[in-house]
């Protein structure tokens, strides 16, 4: 949908340009502006919006509660886990699901023996991984912790389906909510 969004966008600047041989600087750069807003405002249809809240309690200690928000143009997760053991790879991860049926995963991933960390976000409509920094370890040896990523590239609407996953290294060992069904994130009024 973004890609035909780009494209129209092109055709519509190549006309502009075309058949604005009259007309000043200003009104072609009118023109332009007014066509790329819309093409924002088309993209951002698809995403998640602004002031969207949710949350879930898990099914065990590891994973007791996760809760997500939505504030100038950033999620913040806040997750209660574990101390994860030195040596381990520890993967949270969080399934969205738009009302379209698109989804987008969020990955906070460290793997403890090495101090590498992975946060990004996975586009399965475009089949796409965006790699974002600002994970830091020490977040995940506490007992409750909390990240903020750009929400630029997940799926969803005002209202999305989401579940929260704990794997440790490889093996799922939590689900949030704790009866395997998906939670809502939804703009409330």
């Amino acid at each position: 949908m973004i890609r035909k969004s780009i494209s129209a966008l092109a055709a519509m600047l190549a006309i502009l340009s075309l058949t604005a041989c009259g007309e000043s600087v200003e009104d072609k750069q009118a023109a332009a502006d007014a066509a790329r807003s819309e093409l924002l405002q088309e993209s951002s249809s698809n995403r998640l919006p602004n002031g969207a809240s949710g949350s879930c309690t898990g099914d065990n200690d590891k994973l007791s509660a996760v809760r997500l928000a939505t504030a100038d143009d950033y999620l913040t997760l806040n997750v209660d886990g574990f101390d994860a053991d030195q040596g381990t790879t520890v993967l949270y991860d969080i399934m969205f699901t738009s009302d379209t049926g698109d989804m987008s995963q969020v990955g906070l991933k460290t793997m403890n023996a090495t101090n590498e960390n992975l946060q990004y976000v996975y586009n399965f409509t475009d089949k796409k991984q965006e790699n974002y920094g600002g994970w830091d370890n020490r977040m995940i040896h506490s007992r409750t912790f909390s990240n903020s990523i750009p929400v630029d590239k997940i799926m969803g609407g005002d209202v999305t389906a989401w579940k929260a996953t704990l794997s440790v290294d490889g093996i799922e060992v939590a689900t949030c909510p704790s009866d395997g069904t998906s939670a809502m994130l939804r703009v409330e009024e």
